[in-house]
């Protein structure tokens, strides 16, 4: 995920953001998953002007369905919307540590399922967008584009997240499982 922020954090500051960045995933998108799957540390990269400030947050915390796991590759995807069209890869978030309790079928997700993670999406944009720690003093989610129609840009381009919506069907973190059902 990128950021674009402004301020100028110290490390204190983006310690700060990085354990909010780890609570707000896990309230939203950590309970739906497997009590079997853990997250257990957000690290943040500052870029700034040739400068890069690492800070981290950790702990262990357990997702809140105590269902069977389903397999390590399986995944839940949240789709981002930005107000850019371009042809290519979508800003995407893949959700593993899936449950057998999301299940709706052999290729999809239940309808409440999908729901709740698009529920939790708009949770978690809102969330980040509104967090302000320290010197830092707005923080926007949303993706960076290096290329458009095969070149370079210098500098590269953010695009904010508008929204998120979890997609129906289930997917693989190792390759695309087709189109999204009607």
């Amino acid at each position: 995920m990128w950021l674009l922020t402004t301020g100028v954090p110290g490390t204190g500051d983006l310690s700060t953001l990085a354990t909010d960045l780890y609570g707000a995933f896990q309230t939203t998108f950590l309970g739906p998953l497997s009590s079997s799957c853990s997250l257990t540390e957000c690290t943040v990269h500052y870029f700034s002007s040739g400068e890069e400030i690492t800070a981290s947050s950790s702990a262990v915390h357990s997702g809140g369905d105590e269902s069977e796991i389903i397999g390590v590759n399986t995944a839940s995807v949240i789709s981002w919307t930005i107000s850019t069209r371009y042809r290519g890869g979508k800003p995407r978030n893949y959700l593993c540590g899936m449950s057998q309790a999301a299940l709706g079928g052999s290729r999809k997700w239940t309808d409440g399922y999908v729901a709740a993670q698009t529920a939790n999406a708009g949770t978690f944009l809102t969330t980040v967008n509104g967090l302000a720690p320290g010197s830092i003093t707005t923080v926007t989610l949303g993706c960076i584009h290096f290329f458009r129609g095969g070149v370079a840009l210098s500098p590269p381009t953010f695009d904010p997240f508008i929204a998120g919506k979890a997609q129906q069907r289930i997917c693989s973190q190792r390759r695309r499982s087709g189109h999204e059902f009607a």
